[in-house]
């Protein structure tokens, strides 16, 4: 029974995790003597000792391998204790035995000692304070950094693929416009199912965009804009899945790579003034309770101008709709005939009425910015 090298129950496996054969048990190996249980295999690191899987290689069954924008923003468990915090936490002990020095001579009726003591123990405490104030800010701003940085990444990406089902897009209203009966066949019905389905990629990004964005919670406005966005990226899909490659479907992408362009416009700039230096924080007062608000993800004036432009587009839609349809009215859709115009019928009175809703929401966010009602004011 003692000739079992490396048995993980005989408690030596914790203490090689690393598999390091420089971790100073080799010595004691090289007889190769079965009755200290560090026999060979310590060294090599045998899968039956259960050390190979807390190897550094990244097991993809660990769930370490994935996308590394859906990272968590801020996850540090394993980095070491900050110096700052340290100091710090020996601020506040300090402090406490002041406290406890106080308390002593209040016993022993030594007043100016103990006022001297309690004196000491603010000052101290107001020091730690202070300290910890300035790492908050800090962990803040490298927070803030990695989100930012996530975001515009995912942005860019979408980007990207928006402006290739765009002009994919342009290129097969083309072709159906050039077939006799402007209408058009399986094969190019095929074709907009595909740009559909990778329309529907585009919208997958947004989501894991705009889940870091709620998550985070001070970008009320920003969250509105990439749920509008969302929204027309879900209209284009069905748009191209029923083969409706027109006017109105390639102004709609045309809206989403407008809106993009913007938030990595905005995301840029908010990089740039995250790391710039910043003035040395007021005091707070006691009301606040000492600690100073969080910083926004993205700044007011710029949240403001993407619901400008997002207002715009609503305006603009409303219009080219206008002109689309015969009298400015939604089709009535008991009167459509044929099948496919039918589906058409359908999809634009919904679109119609999904402007409405918009128009609501944006209202709504512009107006609790302007009362200081969104979060993170």
């Amino acid at each position: 029974k003692d000739s079992k090298d490396g048995d993980p129950k005989d408690g030596k496996g914790k203490d090689s995790k690393d598999g390091d054969p420089k971790d100073g048990k080799g010595k004691d190996s090289k007889d190769g003597d079965p009755k200290d249980g560090k026999g060979k295999d310590s060294k090599g690191g045998d899968p039956k000792d259960g050390k190979g899987k807390d190897s550094k290689g990244g097991d993809p069954k660990d769930g370490k391998g994935g996308d590394p924008m859906d990272s968590k923003s801020g996850e540090s468990a394993d980095m070491p204790p900050n110096p700052e915090t340290q100091i710090a936490k020996k601020q506040i002990q300090e402090g406490v035995k002041e406290q406890e020095a106080a308390e002593k001579k209040i016993e022993k009726d030594d007043k100016q000692g103990a006022s001297e003591d309690q004196a000491k123990a603010v000052d101290k405490l107001k020091q730690a304070q202070k300290k910890l104030e300035e790492l908050l800010k800090q962990l803040r701003e490298e927070e803030i950094e990695r989100l930012l940085a996530q975001l515009q990444g995912r942005c860019e990406k979408m980007l990207a693929m928006q402006i290739a089902v765009k002009d994919g897009t342009v290129a097969l209203d083309k072709i159906i416009t050039g077939n006799p009966d402007k209408k058009s066949s399986r094969a190019e019905d095929q074709k907009a199912l595909e740009l559909s389905d990778k329309e529907d990629e585009i919208s997958k990004e947004a989501n894991k965009a705009l889940t870091l964005i709620e998550a985070e919670g001070s970008a009320v406005a920003f969250a509105e804009v990439f749920k509008q966005v969302l929204g027309d990226m879900n209209t284009t899909a069905g748009r191209l899945r029923r083969a409706d490659v027109g006017e109105v479907t390639v102004a709609i992408e045309d809206d989403i790579i407008d809106a993009l362009k913007e938030m990595v416009a905005a995301l840029k700039k908010a990089r740039k003034d995250n790391q710039e230096p910043k003035p040395p924080m007021p005091p707070m007062p006691p009301s606040s309770g000492g600690m100073p608000p969080d910083q926004k993800l993205i700044d007011m004036i710029a949240e403001l101008k993407m619901i400008r432009s997002m207002q715009i587009r609503v305006n603009n839609r409303t219009t080219i709709y206008g002109k689309q349809i015969e009298g400015e009215q939604v089709p009535n859709i008991a009167k459509v005939a044929d099948a496919k115009e039918k589906e058409k019928a359908v999809g634009v009175r919904k679109e119609f009425k999904d402007l409405s809703t918009r128009q609501q929401k944006l209202s709504k966010v512009t107006e609790d910015i302007a009362k200081g009602r969104n979060k993170g004011q």
